[in-house]
């Protein structure tokens, strides 16, 4: 009887503890409650990050093949994606958190890939590049192919949205057209490709990037 009643009473304690607990991850305040996205969206959603103040969710809608972000800062704001993001399989290929931003790497189908990249800012409301080749967070500057066929790559700084187009000839019979592209690298104002032309030629090239701060 009384191993009993100490096993009724731990039970009873773990299952206090797990009810008074879990609330606390997803109400920090109303800024830390999912919003749904329409009346037939899934109130479900994944914890990506959480900190002592930041939180970032995957909340799941169009019956789980696909989730829109939500983010914020305790009682200082809370945003809500633009973008339907492919997440069928409850996760991202990568997720990662770098100083004032996080960003998300994951596949869109055949040849296809993206990088969906927000800040922690209360106006910001995420971005998704098609294609990406170079990421410099620290600069918040991204190099991608995107899907403007008659440009190389578009450099745009991630926090001004500003942008500067690569305008050159190069294989297009490549599957994603960014294949084509070797090597992507830029120093201080300077973008260094090498590609390949529609001839199998490799050609290399350094590009001034200007007006994209």
């Amino acid at each position: 009887m009384l191993t009993t009643l100490i096993l009724r009473i731990f039970l009873g304690f773990i299952l206090f503890t797990i009810v008074s607990c879990e609330p606390n991850i997803l109400s920090n305040g109303s800024l830390f409650t999912p919003k749904p996205m329409s009346q037939k969206a899934s109130f479900l959603a994944d914890t990506l990050f959480l900190s002592n103040d930041s939180l970032v969710l995957a909340q799941l809608v169009d019956e789980g093949k696909g989730a829109v972000l939500q983010w914020g800062v305790t009682n200082k704001f809370w945003n809500v994606g633009k973008d339907t993001l492919p997440y069928s399989q409850f996760s991202f290929n990568h997720f990662s958190k770098e100083d004032n931003l996080f960003l998300i790497k994951e596949g869109c189908g055949t040849a296809c890939n993206y990088i969906y990249i927000a800040l922690f800012t209360p106006t910001h409301k995420g971005r998704l590049f098609l294609y990406p080749l170079f990421l410099d967070p620290k600069r918040g500057v991204i190099v991608y192919q995107g899907d403007n066929y008659d440009t190389l790559v578009v450099i745009e700084n991630i926090i001004t949205e500003k942008s500067q187009s690569i305008k050159e000839e190069f294989d297009k019979t490549r599957r994603p057209y960014s294949a084509a592209i070797d090597t992507t690298y830029l120093i201080d104002n300077e973008l260094y490709l090498k590609w390949k032309q529609a001839n199998n030629a490799s050609i290399s090239k350094v590009f001034d990037v200007r007006n994209i701060q």
